[in-house]
């Protein structure tokens, strides 16, 4: 169950995400004197919409980049005055939605200074942003401090969301805290992690000599042999998969699940 023991962003608030306690006093201070989170205010000009493309796919990997790219879109409407309008569906909020839980609405979005798009405002100014410049976007007017300040105010307030759903949902707890629980029962043996990706990195091949359909797809018997170089035993070891959840990972995660050498 949640713990509520002071008023929400009070030094002495907690919350619980799975078995763990989290209380703000423990984390990295944030400056609450602020406009969501950002320094000098964020005027939200509600006549003009910074819109990343929802359809746009991460320049490189896919999750953690697609966060980053957020986060740049967010800056990019702070920076210009403008409102950030994101789409229900797609890109960012499906991303959202597998790292806190499915039900990440306007309410809790507009919280952290984000609209939900609304095809019947009319905005005198649209503009349109895809993944492949927002990776790469410059901050020109904040320091390193103020930007670290928005990330914590940002990622604090969708953590409390999932505490919240996880206190009050079983469903969503067994979704999100599985996981947990499994690497908890075998802390005691070592374990290999596997970063399933679905781009291939070239580079890789001038330092090693990986075949590409295999990296993409983790055969049973590619993983076992790399786990053996490196002195670790696969009965010896949990195998524990981070993937984004395309069709692909889960494919090769049910794989390795399924197959005697590799299902430990």
């Amino acid at each position: 169950v949640a713990v509520r023991r002071a008023r929400p962003d009070t030094e002495d608030d907690c919350f619980s995400l799975c078995d763990v306690t989290l209380c703000v006093r423990d984390m990295p201070p944030i400056d609450r004197n602020t406009t969501f989170g950002y320094p000098g205010g964020w005027t939200r000009n509600s006549s003009h919409a910074i819109v990343p493309d929802n359809h746009t796919k991460s320049l490189f990997g896919e999750t953690g980049n697609n966060i980053r790219e957020f986060f740049h879109a967010m800056d990019l409407a702070h920076e210009s005055g403008s409102e950030l309008v994101v789409h229900p569906s797609g890109f960012p909020v499906d991303t959202l939605k597998r790292l806190f839980s499915s039900d990440i609405d306007g309410k809790l979005l507009n919280s952290i200074g984000v609209t939900m798009f609304n095809p019947s405002h009319d905005y005198a100014e649209m503009k349109v942003v895809f993944s492949t410049g927002l990776f790469s976007q410059r901050k020109k007017h904040m320091r390193q401090s103020q930007i670290a300040n928005h990330r914590r105010f940002v990622l604090q307030r969708l953590y409390r969301h999932l505490g919240g759903r996880i206190a009050n949902s079983s469903d969503v707890r067994d979704h999100f805290c599985s996981a947990r629980q499994t690497l908890a029962d075998g802390s005691r043996r070592r374990s290999v992690v596997i970063h399933s990706r679905s781009h291939f990195y070239r580079c890789l091949n001038l330092k090693f000599e990986i075949d590409e359909e295999s990296a993409r797809t983790l055969p049973p018997e590619f993983v076992v042999n790399l786990i053996e170089q490196t002195n670790l035993t696969v009965s010896n070891s949990n195998i524990l998969m981070i993937h984004d959840g395309s069709e692909a990972a889960m494919n090769s995660s049910e794989r390795l699940a399924s197959d005697p050498a590799t299902s430990r």
